[in-house]
């Protein structure tokens, strides 16, 4: 017999909506504390699905980060240990991200991560100072 741990089960949409209610609206209200709080700074935010909170309209700036689906997968399959049905599933509850953002008020920079870590960091720093330096 076959045992999947439910911590790592795929929720359904149902169960996602339910904590998505409970998890946004209080990122959301950590994210205006801290820009409150940080009114002369430059305030990055790793959220993989910001677009979903209000405040992701009044980014400057957003780098989307992207990936080839075989590369997702292997990484997917060795980090989460899930079926490829599983994974699969996910991938298709994530298909049309990037469009999401593009219709956001912001400028998207997107990257591509199919390197090492270490490319990834350093593409991040250039794109990092591009923006800053707008």
């Amino acid at each position: 017999m076959y045992w999947t741990s439910p911590y790592r089960r795929a929720s359904t949409e149902a169960e996602s909506k339910k904590k998505e209610a409970i998890i946004h609206p209080e990122v959301e209200r950590e994210l205006k504390k801290i820009i409150a709080e940080n009114p002369n700074s430059n305030i990055i935010v790793n959220a993989t699905v910001l677009y979903k909170i209000p405040l992701a309209k009044e980014c400057d700036a957003i780098i989307f980060i992207d990936c080839p689906t075989f590369v997702r997968l292997v990484r997917a399959k060795k980090r989460d240990g899930l079926s490829f049905g599983q994974i699969y599933k996910r991938f298709l509850s994530q298909k049309k991200l990037f469009t999401k953002y593009q219709k956001l008020n912001s400028d998207i920079y997107r990257v591509m991560n199919f390197g090492s870590k270490s490319k990834l960091e350093r593409t991040l720093a250039k794109v990092l100072k591009q923006i800053i330096s707008i």
